[in-house]
């Protein structure tokens, strides 16, 4: 059996990795962007409660663009462990950090939905 490695390919994805979405906000702020695993999202949804993780508008708005930001600026931001952190969270970031990443996040299911278009062409 004969196996080939394309190089290119490992160090792509290597690339993808190591370099995470980015946003610049209106204040000039980068904020680095990560993707929850599923630990983290089980985590959240304990941490908020039903109540809270039903509420779409608050959850969709406020909190899953919160705790995608991993860095503000170079530094590190750790997932919210109780309330008080996440709404420390939501404050921080204030208008211009979270309408960053809604865009970021708009933009990424227009150009899904534009290149599921394109292919069923």
């Amino acid at each position: 059996m004969n196996v080939s490695i394309n190089e290119e390919q490992i160090s792509n994805k290597t690339e993808q990795v190591i370099n995470p979405m980015q946003v610049i906000d209106s204040r000039g702020r980068v904020l680095k962007l990560r993707k929850l695993d599923i630990l983290s999202e089980s985590r959240l949804v304990r941490m908020l409660g039903q109540d809270t993780v039903t509420n779409s508008i608050y959850m969709n708005g406020y909190v899953i663009p919160a705790v995608m930001v991993s860095e503000i600026d170079g530094e590190a931001l750790f997932l919210p462990m109780s309330e008080r952190q996440m709404e420390a969270l939501i404050q921080r970031l204030d208008n211009d950090g979270l309408e960053a990443v809604l865009n970021y996040l708009q933009a990424t299911v227009e150009d899904k939905a534009a290149l599921e278009s394109q292919l069923k062409k």
